[in-house]
């Protein structure tokens, strides 16, 4: 699932793709074998693949994956894909021999800011749950196939200022938005395979293959995986193609090939429920008019401000005010404050009254508005979102059930619903794009044998509990479902109970996980 990423991974995603990095130099790890790949090489964690991308508190190792781009060919230059490895290596004295390999969401995010970001583009950090993980086992980060600093770079340089086009503009109706993000799309897409790119190389199949690569280079027989959202699609391409090598799986509020995830009609539907079940936990009392009221509030009277770090103006009308607090729900700091910034909006221009800072330890006045809160995040949210890797897998996966839908008649049905109007019109996008679908087969689920853990926020604006709970039904007797009631998308960033029944699970994955403390 595409996910907004929080405001603690804002700026690296964004400077690490406009890095130009040279090839890096390779030794077979398979001298003399049949075939000439996976190749790894180690390097030290200041190569510039790494620079400035690893807590200085982590004990970590790090190395170059380089597979061919397609592997239908040899891998000589031209054809080749370098990722980024970083093993986190254990702190316990007696670490399991079966590590943990992290899978983020997106597609299109690096795997390093996805874990390890800094608050506001500080430096990185590392999360509660990979200090708990590391004292029983070594944990393993890396940049999917064209995401990060992996080598190509399938970033858009065009994607920011497309959107600050966007947010920029006083006349606002939808079908402008989605025009200038698909020609965007199509010129990235352009060219990328005029530089070389083979955009048909980029899907979760393929991806699947690179996890399994890490494998085999790194000389690991069976390893603990862990996929949040779109990472949890590819981790379910695992468990469907390459079991074997699978001690346990974890699923965080996860992608399913068989859903439509990408459409503006499928993710309207979830977003709007995700929603109002945040408004009904909290108290949120007559969300939908209040909404409908906001909307034709900014429509008429849009808000004009700038972003904070480029100076760029921004002009943000009633669809902007729907989706920015609709995009505010990621974040765990936010969803207790839904009232607080409904009411905010409604009262803007009258009062001032509604610190916004007290969810996110502003200082009194620092953010005066929603608006400007989200803003704060903004080049966060949608760094790397915008790319040639997430609009080939997208469009690859699961353009074959795609829904169509008229925009405008979507958002006049829906009208306190989030559209997704900052996305292009996926069916009509991926008909343009043009890659290669995947095999029919890859797009069904597996039962299997491998202990597995779905794990889904009550919350969550961008997949549907159902699903989760279908999905664990799907996999089979080995899977447990857990729901946190009180969790949205961003399960691992809620906290203390998060972390202990992911560790709980990976240390005993045949053992039912006491999940006592998801009902706090």
């Amino acid at each position: 699932m595409r996910t907004p990423v929080r405001p603690s991974r804002l700026l690296p995603p964004l400077l690490a793709g406009m890095l130009l990095m040279g090839s890096a130099a390779v030794v077979p790890a398979n001298a003399g074998g049949a075939r000439d790949w996976p190749v790894y090489e180690e390097v030290t964690c200041e190569a510039p693949q790494f620079d400035g991308r690893l807590p200085a508190d982590l004990d970590a190792e790090c190395g170059l994956l380089t597979v061919p781009e397609n592997r239908k060919r040899p891998m000589v230059e031209g054809n080749t894909v370098v990722l980024p490895v970083a093993i986190l290596k254990a702190t316990g004295p007696n670490p399991a021999p079966d590590p943990v390999l992290m899978l983020n969401g997106g597609p299109g995010s690096g795997g390093l800011e996805y874990f390890l970001g800094g608050t506001f583009g500080g430096p990185p950090t590392t999360p509660g749950y990979i200090t708990a993980l590391l004292e029983d086992r070594d944990v393993i980060l890396y940049d999917q196939r064209g995401t990060g600093r992996a080598e190509p770079s399938l970033f858009c340089p065009d994607e920011l200022p497309v959107l600050y086009e966007i947010f920029g503009a006083a006349a606002d109706p939808v079908y402008e938005k989605q025009v200038l993000l698909a020609d965007m799309a199509v010129d990235c897409v352009a060219g990328l395979r005029a530089s070389g790119v083979d955009l048909d190389q980029y899907d979760t199949p393929t991806l699947a293959k690179d996890v399994k690569d890490l494998r085999a280079a790194l000389g690991i027989r069976k390893w603990n995986v862990y996929g949040h959202s779109y990472g949890g699609q590819l981790a379910l391409e695992l468990l469907r193609v390459q079991p074997g090598g699978l001690r346990s799986v974890v699923l965080d509020a996860p992608a399913r090939p068989d859903v439509d995830q990408w459409s503006p009609a499928s993710w309207s539907t979830r977003a709007a429920a995700g929603f109002n079940a945040i408004a009904d936990a909290y108290a949120v009392e007559d969300v939908d008019g209040r909404l409908t009221a906001i909307r034709a509030k900014f429509d008429a009277d849009p808000y004009e401000t700038v972003d904070p770090y480029t100076g760029a103006p921004l002009v943000l009308t009633g669809k902007d005010a729907i989706h920015v607090l609709h995009s505010g729900m990621y974040l765990p700091d936010l969803i207790p404050g839904l009232g607080l910034l409904v009411a905010n909006l409604e009262a803007y221009g009258t009062s001032d009254e509604f610190d916004l800072g007290v969810y996110l330890d502003f200082e009194p006045g620092q953010v005066p508005t929603t608006f400007d809160l989200y803003f704060l995040f903004f080049a966060g949210l949608y760094s790397g979102t915008y790319d040639g890797m997430g609009f080939a897998v997208q469009c690859a996966d699961q353009a074959r059930i795609m829904q169509e839908a008229d925009l405008a008649d979507l958002v006049a049905d829906v009208p306190y619903g989030d559209p997704r109007v900052d996305f292009p019109d996926f069916p009509t996008l991926c008909e343009r794009i043009d890659v290669d679908p995947i095999p029919w087969g890859a797009m069904k689920v597996r039962r299997t044998s491998v202990p597995t853990l779905v794990r889904q926020g009550l919350l969550d604006i961008a997949v549907a509990p159902e699903s989760s709970e279908d999905l664990a039904e799907r996999i089979g007797p080995r899977a447990q479902y857990l729901e946190f009631p009180t969790y949205g998308h961003q399960i691992l960033d809620h906290g203390d109970c998060a972390a202990d029944t992911l560790v709980q699970f990976v240390n005993a994955p045949k053992r039912p996980v006491d999940a006592s403390c998801a009902t706090r």
